[in-house]
This record gives C-alpha cells, sequence and structure tokens, in this order.
C-alpha cells in the first residue's frame, strides 16, 4: 500500500506460492563515478563508500557483481535511486548476458568466471579465489574479440583447478558405478534365462 506522506515508496511482496516477475535477476542500484554498461564486472570501489567501478584481476575479495539490464532486472530500491543517472543495477543473483574474453582459455559451459586484466570483462577461472558467475553457455573467442554469454550471477569462493578436477574425478567413478551397476544387472538377467532354457 502506497502512503502519501511517506518519503519514500515501500514495496512489500506476500506469496504462498510462486512469484512471476518476467524478469531474469535481481538487482539493487550503487553509485559509480565512471559510466558502467551493461554486463560489466564490477567490484566495490575502495575510493567510494558503497560504490563500485569495473573490476580488474587485483580486485580479489572486492569482487560484487555485474551490471544488470535495468528494464530486464527486478531492481530493489527507493524511486530516486533507481532512475538517478549515476547509479547502476548491480544484480547479485540470476541469469544476465556478461562481457567476457577468452584470454584464459575457451569457455564451457558451468564454467566460473572471474575478473580479468580488462576491466569490466570476465574471463574462465584457472585460479582459486573469487568468482562473479558460472557459465550458461559456452564461448570460444577465437577470433580473439571480447563477447557476452548469458551467466547465472553467483559470487562465491572458488577451490580452483584441483578441486574442480577431483569433484570432476569423483562425478566420472558415480557414473562409472552406476553403468556398471545396469551392466551387472543384464548379466543377471541374461544368466537366469541361459538358466531357465536349460532346466535348472
Amino acid at each position: 500500500t502506497r502512503n502519501q506522506n511517506d518519503a519514500h515508496d515501500d514495496i512489500f511482496i506476500f506469496a504462498t506460492g510462486g512469484v512471476t516477475t518476467g524478469v531474469g535477476d535481481i538487482a539493487e542500484p550503487f553509485y559509480s563515478a565512471v559510466a558502467l554498461q551493461p554486463g560489466d564486472v564490477v567490484a566495490l570501489d575502495p575510493a567510494r563508500q558503497g560504490g563500485v567501478r569495473r573490476a580488474t584481476r587485483g580486485d580479489g575479495d572486492r569482487l560484487f557483481g555485474v551490471v544488470a539490464i535495468r528494464e530486464r532486472a527486478l531492481v530493489l530500491s527507493f524511486p530516486e535511486l533507481v532512475d538517478a543517472p549515476d547509479h547502476y543495477p548491480i544484480s547479485f543473483g540470476g541469469r544476465v548476458p556478461i562481457r567476457v574474453s577468452a584470454a584464459n582459455g575457451p569457455i564451457g559451459v558451468g564454467d566460473f568466471l572471474t575478473s580479468s586484466s580488462v576491466p569490466g570483462v570476465a574471463v574462465r577461472a584457472i585460479e582459486r579465489g573469487l568468482v562473479v558467475a558460472q557459465a550458461l553457455e559456452p564461448f570460444a573467442g577465437t577470433d580473439g574479440k571480447e563477447g557476452k554469454v548469458l551467466c547465472f550471477v553467483r559470487v562465491t569462493s572458488w577451490g580452483g583447478p584441483q578441486v574442480a578436477g577431483l569433484q570432476e574425478q569423483v562425478r566420472t567413478l558415480e557414473r562409472r558405478l552406476v553403468e556398471q551397476g545396469e551392466a551387472i544387472e543384464c548379466l543377471r538377467a541374461r544368466l537366469d534365462q541361459v538358466l531357465e532354457a536349460q532346466g535348472r
């Protein structure tokens, strides 16, 4: 409910089931001293409290999120900040196209992305540390140019290729065990048929 005496409009959503918004991600507006574009990977700006800037490789724990497409995001804030020209919707969860390059090699579905030496551009993570998103589509980047890929934004710590490799080995072994179990069941069924044919 809107109260005309309030300085701000409050929005409350109560739901007992699903909520359909027609948007791909959830974002909040943050100040930036320089112009940003949708898809930029951003980090917290140490020179401005509550501000962000394009992320680069050395940002470490300041890696923060991705600039969302305003029209496709559910932006949570006061109206004056949502519409402010020096504030940009920073996604902290959901599907967002992200600027990428293949500087760390081709990007595959499921690869984690992190900041690069080019401000605002993400690359495939190859070392342990903070990552900003997970790729939902591949990017070969064979021509050396930047591009955009749809990703799921989630800033989290990644254990690096060693941990990822061990996890993949575990998944591979689990798949093989399932396959072997199915093969054993087939052999048992065949043995039963042979024994039945022999009258045993």
